[in-house]
């Protein structure tokens, strides 16, 4: 294939939500699929035409301990060989049934999984074939992991809004996926094919950003909570400037958006982030406890007694979340289950803690230790942003773990002079999930956005001495060609409009040429020479069949790169014939 001299050029943007390629429906759902927690929310285009908040959450089972903002532990047991969905259990119920059939030694055949949403961000070849590892050491399809767990969610809203609506059906639903926004287009892949594979059409399903998604839910709410309304900075106001903060379970993800005239929202620094999110506090702990009581001790109470494990987590859980004035004093009190409790040595003294009952206090200084090297992450890259960032209005702190207040004292201190407001919002932990809803209801809220990766098509251009290797150099018909030409349509750090297109001319290389193989690749480097430079990988092909030779070369091609949304959308028309073919990228195949 052979570039036309002469390219056409609009915007385009990648991997947001789905735009025009969802269809109208009565409802949209918002599921965040959080590392430590997970839950959905829902709402009629009825409500959200009235009040835009007016937004359902739903309760999910959870066991006698309390609140835990509408979402239950990110947990998931099933039957090894059973089909049935009355065979899987999502959060408390997965937790508390495993521990059941532990103590009446039935668990050989049951398979539970904790924690597994951060597996799509570690794996390096990420693919359909990749596996995870159960609380007992068995093996399993990730894929079937994470499709029973939105399978799981599925089911539950069905027989939830049936109470409303008697006749509702999955063709009246759209379907929004919280991802982190620091994830690559294979895990965006794979969690888009678990969520068709558990029941949910390609139409009717978009990947949401999590900072995106708390984004617009931040940008109408009343924020502090510990404010009244006269002293709220105004945040839809036009020309605003505000960073989000989703600090969740696994990850911390970043977005700096600006408010426009019309309330649309712009993206001015790319999404980044990284893994410091609170459960690397969690293994802090676990590491102390280790310390205190010896690992082996530690580690046959987690495998024997499962629910007194998952207690033990909630309860640390609590005391990440306490308020200043309890921080204050000199100790922090953690409870500790009976079990372990037993198996504790306690005639050994300790100088980071003693014993109160049941309970260890821990020194303060040594808990607010296990917080730092996360905050300390958090910190070091905020300052890598604001670098480039000037006259922020607001700082936005949300995800479970924004809650903390540990964490909040930090980036206020490190801050407050630099950003005009840090603000928690109401419901910080589902802040996500809200929001997610909202952008499904209308995602052209967002106009534009900074593409994280550099994609064009492999193309032979006329060869020229000066800038191009002699190695590339091809004769074709009597003519110098250079051949592995990367030709741009999307640049790494450049800001496109949402749903606009790129459109180029390409001619066939060859007079007697019957098809047409144009290659797409994505890079991470801004500048991409050839398709053969470092980095940069092939990720789909067009395929156009051109039996009809009479005009030679002169038969125009026009190629098109159209957003939709996480998925990129490239389509070929033969210009004579009018045939068109589209093409199929996969990220999780790595022949």
């Amino acid at each position: 294939m052979k570039r036309a001299p002469r390219h056409a050029f609009d915007s385009i943007l990648l991997l947001g939500g789905t735009m025009s390629s969802t269809e109208q429906c009565l409802l949209v759902v918002g599921i965040d699929f959080g590392t430590t927690y997970s839950g959905y929310a829902y709402s009629f285009n009825y409500e959200y035409a009235l009040d835009p908040l007016k937004i359902n959450v739903n309760k999910l089972t959870r066991t006698s301990h309390g609140a835990n903002f509408y979402k239950v532990p990110t947990a998931i047991l099933f039957h090894r060989s059973r089909t049935d969905d009355q065979s899987v259990y999502f959060g408390n119920e997965a937790e508390e049934t495993y521990a059941d059939l532990v103590i009446e030694k039935e668990s050989h055949n049951w398979l539970l999984f904790r924690q597994f949403k951060m597996n799509l961000y570690y794996v390096k070849n990420l693919s359909r074939e990749t596996m995870l590892e159960s609380a007992c050491g068995v093996h399993h399809k990730a894929l079937d992991v994470f499709s029973k767990s939105i399978g799981y969610f599925k089911r539950h809203l069905m027989e939830s809004v049936k109470n409303e609506v008697a006749t509702i059906t999955m063709d009246d639903i759209n379907w929004v996926i919280t991802v982190p926004a620091i994830w690559n287009d294979a895990a965006k892949q794979f969690m888009t094919e678990a969520a068709v594979e558990a029941g949910i059409k390609k139409n009717h399903l978009m990947l949401a950003l999590e900072p995106e998604a708390a984004s617009l839910y931040c940008r109408i709410l009343p924020v502090d909570r510990n404010e009244d309304a006269s002293n709220q900075i105004n945040a839809s106001q036009p020309g605003t400037k505000y960073m989000t903060l989703d600090i969740g379970g696994g990850t911390v993800d970043v977005t700096v958006h600006q408010i426009e005239s019309d309330g649309r929202l712009t993206e001015i620094h790319k999404a980044s982030g990284g893994a410091w999110g609170g459960t690397r506090v969690d293994e802090n702990f676990i590491k102390k406890l280790h310390q205190y009581c010896g690992q082996q001790t530690y580690e046959e109470f987690a495998t024997e007694h499962p629910a007194d494990r998952v207690e033990l987590q909630h309860y640390f859980e609590l005391a990440k979340r306490r308020t200043t004035n309890v921080l204050e004093g000199e100790w922090i009190n953690i409870h500790i289950p009976y079990e372990l409790k037993c198996k504790w040595n306690r005639s050994i003294e300790h100088s980071e803690y003693k014993w109160a009952g049941d309970k260890i206090r821990m020194k303060r200084e040594v808990f607010e230790k296990l917080f730092e090297s996360s905050i300390q992450s958090i910190i070091n890259h905020l300052y890598e942003l604001f670098k480039a960032l000037q006259n922020l209005n607001i700082m936005f702190l949300v995800g479970g773990f924004s809650e903390c207040r540990i964490l909040q004292d930090a980036v206020k201190r490190e801050f407050q002079q630099r950003v005009a407001a840090i603000r928690v919002p109401r419901d910080a932990g589902s802040a996500v999930m809200l929001g997610a809803v909202l952008y499904g209801h209308d995602q052209s809220m967002i106009w534009k956005r900074i593409s994280r990766s550099t994609y064009g098509v492999g193309v032979w251009t006329d060869f020229d001495p000066k800038i191009h290797s002699p190695g590339k150099k091809c004769v074709v018909e009597g003519k110098e060609w250079c051949k592995d030409t990367f030709d741009t349509f999307l640049k790494a750090n450049h800001t496109y409009e949402c749903g606009q297109e790129i459109h180029k001319v390409f001619h066939p290389l060859k007079s007697d040429q019957k098809e047409v193989s144009i290659p797409v690749y994505i890079s991470q480097n801004v500048e991409v020479k050839y398709v053969t430079d470092p980095n940069c990988k092939m990720i789909g092909c067009l395929r156009l069949e051109m039996p009809d030779t009479t005009l030679g070369k002169n038969r125009p091609i026009d190629v098109t790169f159209r957003v939709g949304g996480t998925n990129l959308q490239v389509f070929a028309i033969d210009r004579q014939h009018a045939e068109t073919v589209q093409a199929q990228f996969d990220f999780l195949s790595h022949n």
